[in-house]
């Protein structure tokens, strides 16, 4: 089968209808172009979705007070009320289902004003009052020094953890742990330095915040036992929306609200997010599959129907070879052979390619996508190329079938008949 006479036949046919062979291996080409190209785009959306996702606690929801939308018990609508320091506490006694909790508050925003000073070097940062927890639902690497801690809270400690950015900015790279800088007018220890664990921002950049101990921030700016917003995660196997419907009904109770006022509270379900991003992904790659093994489906169909138009063109010769004694095997696996032999080198040159404009595009968007919400790095990975590659031989076999079934079928006596 795999001699020197069969390769000078296969390339006698090729050469013979240059035309007609080049259009049919297109078409091999373009389908295995196009199914490891959406591969390599699937893929890319499934590693990024979950570098964005990484290390934060997926069944977590983040919840504030807004304005009220309904009057209720005399109060009229449009009544601004504030979460606080007992509802917190409160919450952690009487919703069972609660795993961690974590109230936070905005200091300063990065854009009202130089903030920060040290020395002589100012810049504007976001700061914000965390507890411990927070940084258990959504993380953030520690570069240098320490991460805020229980007995920052409990003794209401002036220390702050800083994003790398300040560090780059105002202190030009050196290590600041153990030095003070100026957070709107009150001096602060620095005890860590903070590098983000996800492209995900919840109210700031990790890179450019002041985290100071959430007690300390509260009373350094007046605040009272005012909580701006909390976020908290489920317990294992509990739904995320049980428990955010455990503290929305406490909260509207506990603050004369109208427990029909839907608008009161906001809040924002990461378990929801994430359900509906990993459904759009799967969405996504299953079309993928769809549309790509049907476009090389469309390929292999062509090269069988070449195949067939090949026979017809060869049925004197077929004949010819039947009449010296050719088995009806040999002749099948010729067919075979050659259509198995078109689809493959096609296939090769499309998977060739397909890489390349994979690489290509990689390299382009993991600068572009680097600081947006879903960093978008297309690859194409030993797996699919090889999934391709065996889908390429059980196609190239698969068209050549009909085909060398037509050609064993041929009566020596009726194809040397033929005109």
């Amino acid at each position: 089968m795999f001699n020197r006479d069969n390769w000078i036949e296969i390339w006698s046919t090729i050469k013979s209808n240059k035309l007609r062979s080049v259009l049919t291996a297109f078409g091999v080409f373009w389908g295995i172009f196009i199914l490891i190209i959406m591969l390599g785009a699937s893929k890319g959306f499934e590693d990024g979705l979950n570098e964005n996702f990484e290390g934060i606690a997926t069944n977590s929801a983040f919840m504030w007070s807004q304005s009220s939308s309904i009057p209720y018990k005399g109060y009229n609508a449009g009544r601004r009320w504030t979460i606080n320091n007992y509802d917190i506490k409160s919450i952690k006694t009487l919703v069972p289902d609660l795993d961690l909790i974590a109230p936070r508050l905005q200091g300063s925003f990065n854009d009202s004003g130089e903030n920060v000073v040290y020395g002589e070097m100012k810049g504007s940062y976001s700061v914000f009052g965390d507890y411990p927890e927070y940084f258990q639902i959504i993380p953030i690497d520690i570069t240098s020094g320490r991460s805020l801690n229980q007995r920052d809270i409990d003794e209401e400690r002036k220390v702050c953890v800083i994003g790398e950015d300040i560090v780059e900015e105002i202190f030009r790279g050196t290590d600041p742990i153990d030095e003070y800088i100026e957070v709107d007018n009150v001096y602060f220890k620095i005890v860590g330095v903070a590098h983000p664990k996800t492209q995900m921002n919840i109210g700031s950049n990790p890179k450019s915040t002041v985290y100071i101990p959430f007690t300390t921030l509260q009373k350094t700016y007046g605040y009272g036992n005012e909580v701006h917003f909390f976020c908290f995660t489920a317990k294992k196997d509990v739904m995320v929306e049980e428990v955010e419907e455990d503290i929305k009904a406490f909260l509207l109770k506990q603050h004369d609200l109208s427990p029909e006022d839907t608008k009161a509270i906001g809040g924002f379900n990461m378990q929801k997010e994430f359900i509906k991003l990993n459904g759009v992904y799967k969405g996504v790659s299953f079309l993928s599959w769809i549309v790509g093994l049907g476009t090389l489906l469309a390929g292999i169909i062509g090269v069988g129907n070449i195949m067939l138009i090949v026979i017809k063109e060869r049925t004197k010769e077929i004949g010819i070879k039947r009449a010296l004694g050719a088995q009806s095997k040999m002749i099948r696996n010729q067919i075979l052979f050659e259509s198995a032999i078109l689809t493959v080198f096609a296939g090769f040159f499309g998977l060739f390619f397909s890489v390349a404009f994979l690489e290509l595009v990689s390299m382009i968007s993991d600068e572009a996508t680097k600081d947006a919400f879903i960093h978008f790095v297309p690859e194409a990975n030993l797996r699919m190329g090889l999934a391709a590659l065996v889908i390429l031989i059980l196609g190239g076999i698969f068209a050549g079938l009909f085909p060398a079934s037509r050609a064993t079928s041929i009566k020596p006596i009726d194809a040397l008949r033929d005109e």
